[in-house]
């Protein structure tokens, strides 16, 4: 998160990164998993800065250059752009002093590469996919913040399968009546997307911590087969326990806490009847969090606070096929 704001935007990293082939993914599968693109990360790793390491924790987070061939040109994690500029000019110098055939020629097999399994595999084709934006709204006073968590946001994906799509849909096309919608996607959204990742990670809710999931659905009116739809609903999760809240600096003694997300939320869609399929559809999540978890950067900031979401429908080009954050908890 600090890092997207103070390492990528600057004009010198980003010139620098014309000459890369940029790829992010989560740290976590690729450290701890066994297929074939996990090994492969893996093996850079342990050539890189967190090589061998155990304690505090065995995570391999940080930026790493290599070859397509899986030579390691080097590594760093750093908040600090003009560290991550210098290795990247270092990387280069490394690549310029490799020849060819050691750029290229693969130290794992492509062919045992492609047969990774992974979470964009169960991309929800002829469904629905939403780009998931979520941001702390403006506070009645001031909360005391000037650096990057005073205008701090995160995004993620959202899925619905193609067999779920109705669940979305009015029983009947009768203009003006709203309907009581299943609440089985706004639970999914409150479980693993109504999630207070503003300013880092954060784990889902689990399905026992909904207390309010409403969503209902009206039709505004139809033109040339399109009819026009409008959302509402409330939402309402928490959860209580012990964990620890400020990063790993209190691991080794959680606290009773109590974190949760309330809001009310509308939307809008143009839903196609003919084909089967919507052109447009948009929600919005407007409500309060309170509370922390381990590394979502709100130890000190526990109070409720205004949150919002945004729920925007993407199409299925490559760079929207990336699987949700929390999708594990999907139970697909």
């Amino acid at each position: 998160m600090i890092a997207r704001r103070s390492v990528w935007p600057r004009p010198e990293i980003q010139e620098l990164a014309q000459q890369f082939v940029a790829v992010a993914d989560e740290v976590h599968r690729l450290q701890s998993g066994t297929d074939p693109d996990c090994k492969w990360f893996q093996l850079i790793a342990e050539q890189g800065h967190y090589a061998g390491r155990t304690q505090p924790t065995a995570t391999r987070q940080g930026i790493y250059f290599a070859t397509p061939s899986g030579k390691f040109l080097g590594s760093l994690n750093s908040n600090r752009w003009e560290q991550v500029a210098s290795k990247m000019e270092d990387a280069l110098q490394a690549w310029r002093q490799q020849a060819i055939s050691d750029r290229l020629n693969p130290t794992i097999d492509s062919d045992f590469l492609s047969q990774s399994k992974r979470k964009e595999d169960k991309y929800p084709v002829g469904g629905l996919v939403w780009k998931v934006y979520s941001r702390d709204l403006p506070r009645d006073t001031a909360d005391g913040r000037s650096d990057w968590r005073s205008s701090a946001w995160n995004q993620d994906f959202a899925w619905v399968s193609r067999d779920e799509v109705d669940q979305l849909l009015p029983v009947s096309w009768e203009q003006g009546k709203r309907h009581q919608l299943s609440d089985a996607i706004v639970r999914r959204l409150c479980i693993a997307h109504l999630v207070d990742n503003v300013r880092g990670q954060t784990p889902p809710y689990r399905p026992e911590h909904v207390e309010v999931a409403e969503g209902t659905v009206e039709v505004a009116f139809e033109k040339d087969g399109v009819v026009e739809l409008i959302y509402r609903g409330k939402t309402r999760t928490v959860a209580k326990g012990s964990w620890s809240i400020n990063d790993r600096r209190d691991a080794m003694s959680p606290q009773f806490h109590q974190r949760g997300v309330e809001t009310s939320w509308l939307g809008k869609a143009s839903y196609n009847k003919s084909e089967e399929r919507f052109e447009q559809f948009e929600l919005v999540f407007a409500g309060t969090r309170w509370g922390a978890t381990q590394y979502n950067g709100r130890h000190d900031d526990l109070d409720p606070a205004p949150i919002g979401f945004v729920l925007k429908m993407v199409d299925d080009r490559p760079l929207n096929r990336v699987a949700p954050e929390l999708f594990w908890s999907y139970g697909w």
